[in-house]
């Protein structure tokens, strides 16, 4: 992977996964946007040495990344926090690029992305 490093073992767990509704936290490689690896608090900076990989097993999130030429950086909202598009763009609004609504999201089971 372009912007991870992991052996062959690792690849093969990944493609097992992948798509679902998994992160991977893998080591970072040098190609990583430097201003994805950074992190300002009030109190320090620090680098991160890695990245969390998802590809989730969504139609619309598939098909936008397949139309790009890069990765999406994005964040995850909390499940209390609700999965509705809508409230999302209206509790969030002045924090986000775009949100696409395409009705209530998440996996069709009901379960959330787990941390691998």
């Amino acid at each position: 992977s372009k912007y991870g490093t992991f052996n062959n073992s690792h690849f093969q767990l990944l493609k097992t996964c992948l798509p679902g509704p998994y992160t991977f936290i893998i080591p970072a490689s040098k190609e990583v946007p430097k201003v994805w690896m950074q992190h300002k608090s009030h109190q320090k900076a620090w680098k991160r040495k890695e990245i969390g990989v998802r590809i989730p097993d969504d139609p619309i999130c598939s098909g936008l990344l397949k139309m790009l030429d890069f990765p999406l950086l994005c964040s995850t909202v909390e499940p209390d926090q609700g999965i509705d598009p809508y409230e999302i763009n209206d509790n969030y609004l002045n924090l986000l690029d775009f949100v696409i609504a395409h009705g209530p999201r998440g996996s069709y089971d009901g379960e959330f992305s787990s941390v691998v």
